[in-house]
């Protein structure tokens, strides 16, 4: 049995496989801006601003918000229907 200690740190250490991963889309998304210029991959920190620029107004946060409930729907009855579908395969 490990201690809290021990796990803790394994714990946080398993961090960085997110982290590194995150800063390699980051990298590589970046190298795509370099060679194809903005019209066809626009900078990471400019679609964060303009993220952060467009959830300012209101009306476009409820448009996210609804958009995210529509998602969420489709993923739980193709869920639900793939579930379903499994069951019956299985038999």
């Amino acid at each position: 049995m490990l201690s809290f200690a021990a796990r803790s740190g394994r714990f946080l250490w398993s961090g960085w496989a997110g982290l590194s991963g995150l800063c390699l889309f980051a990298a590589l998304w970046q190298a795509g801006h370099e060679a194809y210029g903005s019209f066809i991959l626009p900078a990471p920190d400019e679609t964060i601003r303009a993220t952060f620029t467009l959830l300012q107004n209101p009306r476009n946060l409820a448009l996210v918000l609804e958009t995210g409930k529509r998602a969420l729907a489709g993923f739980l009855a193709a869920l639900a229907l793939g579930t379903l579908t499994g069951v019956i395969a299985g038999f």
